[in-house]
C-alpha cells in the first residue's frame, strides 16, 4: 500500500533538522495508478535529506540480475553509498538488459496495465472469501488478514505448498499484531488467480 506522497514530503522536513536521512522504497510503483504523480523522483532536489531506492527485478521480473538504482540530491550521502559498493558491483547480464531496456518501454508499459487489471480482479474475488480481510493493493501482491476460525498462515501456507503445489508467504515474524494470522497473496494470470483461491478455500479450514 502507498504512503501518500504528501505524508512523506512532510516527513521529509521534520527530519531536515536532525539531519535524518529519509530512504524511500519505489521498487513496486509501475504497479501503482498515476505514478508520475505519485513518485518523488521529481521533487528529489528539495530534499537533500531524501534518498529514493527502487529495484528493477519487481517490475521487470529480472530477480536473478539483481539491479536497481538510488536517487538523491545529498552528494555526501551518495559518496558513501559508492565507497560502500564493490567497483563490480554489476555483471554483464545486467548491462546489458539496461542497453536493451529503453526498445521495450511500451511493451513494459502494457504488461504493467494487464498486472494491474489481473490484480483488480484478484482482489474482488478474495474479499468475497467470507471472513477474509483484504488490503487493497497498489503492488502486485495482495495482503490478507484470515478469517478467525480458519487456520493459522504457515499452516495454510504450508497446506497450499503441498496439496496444491501453490507458494504464498505468511506473515509470521513481522511486527504487527497476530501476525500469523496475515498472508501475502501474489497475482499472476487471472487462470492462475482463480486456481489459487479454489485452493485456499480449500485449505483455510480442517
Amino acid at each position: 500500500m502507498l504512503v501518500p506522497k504528501a505524508d512523506l514530503i512532510r516527513l521529509a522536513e521534520k527530519l531536515r533538522p536532525s539531519n535524518c536521512m529519509l530512504i524511500i522504497d519505489e521498487s513496486f510503483l509501475d504497479f501503482a495508478d498515476n505514478k508520475e504523480q505519485i513518485s518523488l523522483e521529481q521533487d528529489i532536489s528539495n530534499y537533500p535529506n531524501m534518498a529514493i531506492l527502487k529495484s528493477m527485478s519487481k517490475a521487470y521480473g529480472i530477480c536473478g540480475l539483481r539491479i536497481g538504482y538510488l536517487l538523491t540530491a545529498n552528494a555526501d550521502f551518495a559518496q558513501a553509498v559508492r565507497n560502500g559498493i564493490h567497483i563490480w558491483n554489476m555483471n554483464g547480464f545486467a548491462e546489458e538488459f539496461l542497453r536493451i531496456l529503453p526498445q521495450y518501454k511500451q511493451e513494459f508499459e502494457d504488461s504493467c496495465e494487464i498486472v494491474k487489471s489481473d490484480r483488480d480482479v484478484f482482489y474482488k474475488k478474495l474479499c468475497a472469501i467470507d471472513g477474509m480481510t483484504v488490503f487493497k493493493p497498489d503492488a502486485n501482491y495482495i495482503y490478507c488478514r484470515l478469517p478467525d476460525a480458519a487456520l493459522s498462515g504457515p499452516e495454510v501456507t504450508k497446506r497450499l505448498f503441498i496439496e496444491h503445489n501453490i507458494y504464498i508467504k505468511d506473515s509470521v515474524g513481522k511486527t504487527q499484531p497476530d501476525a500469523d494470522r496475515y498472508i501475502r497473496i501474489a497475482s499472476r494470470t487471472q487462470e492462475e488467480n482463480n486456481t489459487l483461491i479454489d485452493a485456499l478455500e480449500e485449505v483455510m479450514y480442517e
